[in-house]
C-alpha cells in the first residue's frame, strides 16, 4: 500500500510540475509579446531613444527632464542613486526590465507621462499627473492584444492603489482634503471600498491635525 502511495505521489508531482512549467512557458511567451508591443508603443513617440534607459533595479520608472545631465532616484532598499542622462536638454524615460505585469504597466505609464507632457509642466500637482498617466496606461493596456483579462485586472487594481498613494501624500502634506480634491479623482478612488475607508480616515486625521495647529 505504501509503495502504491509513493508511486501515485510521484506521478501526481510529475503532473503538477509539468503543468507549472507549461504555465511558466505560457507566461514567458506572453510577456515577450507584451515587451515587443510596449517597445513599438515607445517607438511611436518622438522621444530621443538615447534618453530611454532600461534598468534591473526593481519595478519603478521615471520620466522627466534634467538640465544637470543627471537624475536622482531613491531605491526601495533605501539607497540613493544618481543616473547620467545623455541628452540633458531633452526628456528622459527610465523603465524596468520586463518580467511581470507590473513592469509592462510601468512602461506604458512612463510613456504616458511623456506623451502627456508632464515632464515640462511644473505647475500641475503630482497626484493629478499620476492619475492621468494611469488612465493612459489603462486605455493603452486595453489596446494590447497580449494583455489578457487577468493581467488587465492587475493593471486596473494596481493603477487605483498607485493613484491613491500619491493622493495620500498630498493629503498628509495638507495640499488637498476631501472637499478640495478633484471630484473625478475622488470618484475614481472611492470605487474601491478599501480605499474609500482609508480616504475617510486619512482626511479626518489630517483635518484634526490642521485644527490642532490653528487652535
Amino acid at each position: 500500500m505504501k509503495l502504491i502511495k509513493k508511486i501515485l505521489r510521484f506521478f501526481l508531482l510529475d503532473i503538477v510540475e509539468k503543468q507549472i512549467q507549461k504555465q511558466e512557458n505560457k507566461t514567458k511567451s506572453k510577456l515577450e509579446l507584451c515587451e515587443k508591443w510596449v517597445e513599438e508603443l515607445l517607438l511611436s513617440t518622438d522621444i530621443e531613444l538615447e534618453n530611454v534607459y532600461v534598468h534591473k533595479l526593481g519595478n519603478w520608472g521615471l520620466c522627466g527632464k534634467s538640465s544637470y545631465g543627471q537624475t536622482f532616484k531613491k531605491l526601495n532598499d533605501g539607497t540613493e542613486k544618481w543616473f547620467d542622462i545623455i541628452h540633458s536638454d531633452k526628456a528622459y524615460i527610465f523603465v524596468p526590465e520586463i518580467k511581470n505585469t507590473w513592469t509592462v504597466h510601468a512602461w506604458i505609464h512612463e510613456i504616458g507621462h511623456y506623451q502627456l507632457g508632464h515632464y515640462k509642466d511644473k505647475n500641475k500637482p503630482t497626484y493629478i499627473k499620476e492619475y492621468e498617466a494611469e488612465q493612459y496606461s489603462i486605455e493603452k493596456a486595453t489596446e494590447c492584444p497580449h494583455i489578457d483579462d487577468f493581467m488587465m485586472v492587475d493593471v486596473e487594481v494596481g493603477a487605483r492603489w498607485y493613484v491613491w498613494s500619491h493622493v495620500l501624500k498630498a493629503i498628509k502634506k495638507g495640499e488637498i482634503n476631501k472637499d478640495t480634491i478633484e471630484p473625478y479623482i475622488k470618484e475614481y478612488l472611492l470605487k474601491s471600498p478599501y480605499i474609500a475607508k482609508e480616504f475617510e480616515s486619512e482626511c479626518a486625521m489630517s483635518e484634526h491635525e490642521f485644527n490642532k495647529k490653528v487652535a
